[in-house]
């Protein structure tokens, strides 16, 4: 298996695929989380003061297929790095210090005892870019458009979870929620309720998809689909002190190694990586490079539709796992990755030893083959993968892994990440085995959306346990993040008893960026504040 890893990893090297305030310094994020999930490793901050000018360009590792944030997952391997920059957001999550905190929004609380009441307040005097009103009004229009029964959105159910909205001023808009939720802030950052598009551009059924109108720190000029988008400062940008570059250009780029050798050569100003060598090597052609990151927990894994043979079988999804040699994996594909042995970060507060996964042995694998054989026949399933030559490279991996075995085979169906994501997305479960992320950083939301029934969009698993809706559903109750944790033992607990999806490797996502860029700065599951980025002469 590790001569099989060579060879693959030999120029099959690319990134990971998925799914604060206004401060100005430059700030590189190595983790945090409100239950302890992800471990705060560093905060680096830089006083310098910042200076307007210049054109940053950054290379991503993948395309997205649309910028109407009704169809977006908001995620910041994703389309969150695109969505934030052309319509701003309401919040943004810090995963340092486990909060959210208002951006466009003013104020974002909640004002009962139960959770249920939460008053939103936005800055005064922001506009979108057709000139209209950023709003009370802009708000519920769009949070009722993603709750409309044919509405495509991943954040449907959350969407729906609002029983009721009234606006008692222009800018204020007070919710009632169906159930108490007690981070609803955090709920909010992570999914495309945070990105607002101008009603008047809806109405006026403008092509949001390709034509995106926002009231963001940037706006669109151009987009070439798999080529490169270029955005210019918003003149009328008000929340926060940025944006302080000219131009931001981001470039598709999926090759891990071309996005490293392109900023040493001068090409891009920083690349978004997943991967440890990357992120070491980068900074070894590039003195005093930094790393904008969050270590998030559930970042990589790979998805059962335990809804479709073979599949909702336990003994299907178990073998399968058994059968992988994570840590090879991580050291030799994912280049010096650690691989996950828990459901749960070792060292946080919700952290169980009965969340571990099951451990490499090819000898177990075969024997619940085996008997799975005997009753139903061979086992054939179709993994789906993203282009990027990384994700590739770990379905090529696993192919090989469980060539090992008998009565069972993996085929791979290789697809561009925007139609993939489509599909995975849709809650129509119209696939057997895919990588994905549930870049976790608050368990009460990553957790939630990832594990708990009745959400086809964010839940893709089609995972249902009541252990599991119960143990959520009190945690959104509590206040106290030490008593949110004691519920989110149980729910990695069960998880390792069910194995919906596994995770393979201990993720942190980011930006690396030239030592000459200054703002660097990641919310949520690394989503960059492009608003902040400055070039230092």
């Amino acid at each position: 298996m590790r001569l099989v890893a060579a060879m693959l990893a030999l120029g099959l090297i690319a990134a990971a695929c998925g799914d604060d305030g206004g401060g100005t310094g430059n700030a590189t994020n190595t983790g945090g989380s409100s239950s302890g999930s992800a471990k705060s490793v560093t905060t680096t901050v830089v006083t310098d003061t910042p200076v307007k000018g210049g054109t940053v360009t950054i290379a991503l590792f993948s395309e997205v297929k649309n910028l109407d944030p009704l169809k977006a997952t908001g995620s910041g391997g994703s389309d969150g790095n695109r969505l934030f920059p052309i319509y701003g957001a309401l919040v943004t999550y810090d995963p340092v210090k486990a909060v959210s905190s208002p951006l466009m929004a003013e104020s974002f609380k909640a004002t009962d005892a139960g959770f249920t009441k939460w008053t939103l307040k936005l800055k005064p005097n922001q506009k979108f870019s057709d000139g209209t009103a950023y709003d009370a009004a802009a708000i519920k229009a769009n949070w009722e458009r993603a709750a409309a029964a044919d509405s495509p959105c991943a954040c449907k159910s959350i969407a729906q979870a609002i029983a009721s909205m009234t606006l008692p001023d222009p800018l204020t808009v007070d919710l009632t929620l169906k159930s108490g939720n007690a981070t609803f802030d955090n709920l909010i950052a992570r999914n495309a309720l945070n990105y607002i598009a101008s009603p008047k551009a809806i109405t006026d059924k403008v092509d949001l998809v390709n034509k995106p109108v926002g009231a963001g720190p940037f706006r669109m000029d151009e987009w070439i689909p798999d080529g490169k988008m270029t955005l210019s400062r918003n003149p009328d940008w008000t929340a926060s002190p940025g944006p302080y570059v000219d131009k931001l250009v981001y470039v598709i780029q999926s090759n891990e190694d071309q996005r490293v050798t392109g900023m040493t050569t001068g090409q891009f100003d920083g690349f978004y990586t997943a991967t440890p060598s990357s992120v070491t090597t980068a900074q070894k052609d590039n003195k005093d490079a930094t790393y904008a990151s969050v270590a998030v927990n559930l970042g990589q894994t790979f998805v059962f539709n335990t809804t479709k043979a073979p599949f909702d079988d336990i003994r299907v999804r178990k073998a399968v796992i058994m059968a992988i040699p994570r840590d090879v994996l991580a050291k030799d594909i994912l280049l010096n990755s650690i691989p996950a042995d828990y459901f749960a970060l070792k060292g946080s507060k919700d952290f169980s030893e009965a969340s571990a996964l099951p451990k490499y042995d090819a000898a177990g694998a075969q024997k619940l083959i085996d008997e799975y054989v005997k009753e139903k026949g061979p086992i054939t399933f179709t993994m789906v993968v993203f282009q990027q030559t990384l994700d590739q490279a770990r379905a090529k991996f696993i192919q090989t892994a469980l060539d090992q075995l008998k009565g069972i085979k993996a085929e791979l169906a290789v697809g561009a990440s925007g139609d993939n994501v489509a599909k995975i997305t849709s809650g129509k479960g119209d696939f057997q085995w895919t990588s994905w992320g549930f870049p976790t950083t608050d368990p009460n939301v990553g957790l939630y959306n990832a594990t708990h029934s009745g959400q086809p969009g964010l839940n893709p698993s089609n995972y249902n346990n009541a252990t599991v809706d119960k143990a959520l559903e009190e945690a959104r109750l509590l206040g106290d993040p030490a008593a949110r944790a004691e519920k989110y033992k149980i729910v990695y607990e069960q998880l390792a008893k069910d194995l919906p999806f596994f995770p393979y490797t201990i993720t942190t996502n980011g930006y690396v960026y030239k030592s000459n860029v200054k703002g660097g700065v990641v919310y949520e599951d690394g989503i960059p504040r492009v608003d902040l980025l400055w070039f230092k002469k």
